[in-house]
C-alpha cells in the first residue's frame, strides 16, 4: 500500500499594519498628508497615531472653546475624522500634547515604522511646521520620514530614487523598491555627480570620474533587478549638482526618495543641505531614510 501524502501549503502571507506616526496640526497640509496616507491605506494596511503638539510656551488659557488646547484637540479630531471617512477600517488614534515638539516626535518614533509630516496651519500658540522643522524631524528619526506638500495629489508619475551608489544606500534603496513593487509604480534610479577641481579637470581624470559614477548606478540597479525583478527601471546618470538635478526631475514624481547618511560621514553636511533644499523646494512627497 502506498502511503497518501498530503501536500501542506506553505503559509498565507500576513501584512501587519504598517504604524505609521503623523504629525499634523491642520491646515492644508495637514489635511494633504492625511490624503496621501488615505491612499496608502488603499494598498496596504496601516494603523495612524496623530500627534498634535502644543509647545511649552503655549497660552495656558484652559480647555474651553477658543483656547489653544481645545483647536489643538479639533485639529487632531479633525485629522482623524477625515482618515476614517477616507480609508474606512483603518485603526486611527489622536493625541495633543504640550511640550518640546521634537522631544515629543522623537519619543514616538520608534514606536513607528514610517513618519508622515504635514502641515503649516500658523495660529496664537500653535506650532507652525515650517521646512526647517520637518528638517529638524529627519536629521534626528531612526524611521524613515516622508514629507507631504500642502498642494500634494495623487499622481501616475514614477519614483524617483536619488543614490550615491554605497553602502549608506542600501536602506533608502529597499524603501524605494519595495515602494515601486506594492505601488506597481516605475522606478528611476538616479545618480548624480559633479567633479569637483580647481581649474578644468584632466580628461584621464575626468572620464576615470564618469566611469567610477556609472558603475556606481549599474551596482545599485543591477541589486534592485535581482531583489525585486518586477519593479521596472530606468537608471539616469546626471553631471549636476545633486540638488539642482532633484528639482528638476522630482517635480510631480509620486515619491522622491533620498538616503541620510550617518554621523560619522564627513559629508554629512553636504547631503543635509541637499536635503533640506529638496524639501524646501519639491510639490512632491519626499522621504528620507536613514542609514542605519
Amino acid at each position: 500500500m502506498t502511503e497518501a501524502r498530503t501536500e501542506v501549503a506553505p503559509p498565507a502571507r500576513v501584512d501587519h499594519p504598517e504604524r505609521v506616526l503623523l504629525v499634523a496640526d491642520g491646515g492644508l497640509a495637514g489635511i494633504a498628508a492625511t490624503r496621501w496616507l488615505a491612499d496608502r491605506a488603499a494598498r496596504r494596511p496601516i494603523a495612524v497615531d496623530v500627534l498634535d503638539v502644543l509647545p511649552p510656551d503655549a497660552p495656558s488659557d484652559g480647555d474651553g472653546p477658543g483656547s489653544a488646547s481645545a483647536e489643538a484637540g479639533e485639529s487632531a479630531a479633525q485629522v482623524q475624522d477625515l482618515l476614517t471617512r477616507l480609508a474606512p477600517g483603518t485603526p486611527v488614534r489622536s493625541e495633543v500634547l504640550r511640550g518640546d515638539p521634537l522631544d515629543l516626535v522623537r519619543d514616538r518614533i520608534d514606536r513607528a515604522d514610517l513618519v508622515v509630516v504635514g502641515s503649516n496651519r500658523a495660529s496664537a500658540g500653535r506650532l507652525r511646521l515650517a521646512g526647517s522643522f520637518a528638517a529638524r524631524i529627519v536629521d534626528r528619526s531612526s524611521r524613515p520620514v516622508v514629507v507631504v506638500p500642502r498642494g500634494w495629489e495623487r499622481t501616475r508619475w514614477p519614483i524617483l530614487l536619488g543614490v550615491e551608489g554605497d553602502a549608506a544606500d542600501d536602506r533608502a534603496v529597499a524603501f524605494a523598491a519595495a515602494e515601486a513593487e506594492r505601488e506597481r509604480r516605475h522606478l528611476v534610479v538616479l545618480h548624480a555627480w559633479r567633479l569637483v577641481h580647481l581649474g578644468a579637470p584632466p580628461p584621464r581624470l575626468d572620464g576615470r570620474a564618469a566611469e567610477h559614477a556609472a558603475d556606481r548606478l549599474e551596482a545599485v540597479v543591477a541589486g534592485i533587478r535581482r531583489d525585486h525583478p518586477a519593479v521596472g527601471l530606468t537608471p539616469m546618470l546626471e553631471r549636476e549638482s545633486a540638488a539642482h538635478v532633484l528639482d528638476r526631475l522630482g517635480r510631480g514624481c509620486a515619491l522622491v526618495v533620498l538616503g541620510r547618511h550617518g554621523a560619522d560621514r564627513p559629508d554629512r553636511a553636504l547631503h543635509r543641505s541637499i536635503g533640506a533644499q529638496v524639501l524646501d523646494r519639491l510639490d512632491a512627497p519626499v522621504a528620507i531614510v536613514p542609514s542605519g
